[in-house]
């Protein structure tokens, strides 16, 4: 394990690309990746990018969507749960809006959703997050500019959910999803 482990912290271009695939994720999730990662590679000296998109498919495919699902138990019915995969693969992209995913569950099999507490579960659990749009005005140039953060509960738990931002689907959800 500790060759491939080194090889994710020294090797800069794979840090850079874990950093940016990754960091929507909690701690346990990273942990999660690395482990398994480190059982399909045990004795590997160097890690191709293929093999770490490779890895990043099965992490979504074989555990994420599973852990959101057992997460989402006890919170939502399990036809809600074995149906939502179908509702955010219809937003037709990884942000969306709340009348986007509104229109999502009322075409779907399921009825009589609370739509916002579903959102509201699904964002408490970090398996949606929000964009904001910040307007600050910049010191040099005195003029008002935007910049658009993206907030997970689990990064700041103070965050409510504001149904006015877009959404954002986490990016551990895209293969298994095929978004």
């Amino acid at each position: 394990h500790y060759s491939v482990l080194s090889v994710f912290f020294l090797n800069f271009t794979l840090k850079l690309i874990f950093w940016k695939t990754l960091q929507q994720n909690r701690p346990r999730d990273v942990l999660q990746f690395i482990n398994r990662f480190a059982e399909d590679y045990p004795n590997a000296e160097k890690i191709q990018i293929n093999e770490f998109r490779d890895e990043l498919k099965k992490y979504s495919q074989n555990y994420f969507i599973g852990e959101m699902n057992n997460e989402l138990s006890g919170f939502i019915s399990d036809d809600l749960i074995q149906e939502l995969p179908s509702i955010l693969q219809d937003l037709s992209s990884n942000s969306f809006s709340y009348a986007e995913f509104s229109e999502a569950v009322d075409n779907s099999l399921v009825e009589d959703v609370n739509k916002k507490h579903l959102l509201s579960i699904l964002f408490d659990l970090g398996y949606i997050g929000m964009l904001r749009d910040v307007k600050k005005r910049n010191p040099n140039t005195r003029k008002i500019e935007s910049k658009t953060y993206v907030n997970f509960k689990h990064k700041d738990t103070r965050l409510k959910l504001d149904l006015s931002n877009r959404l954002l689907i986490h990016k551990g959800l895209f293969s298994a999803l095929n978004i």
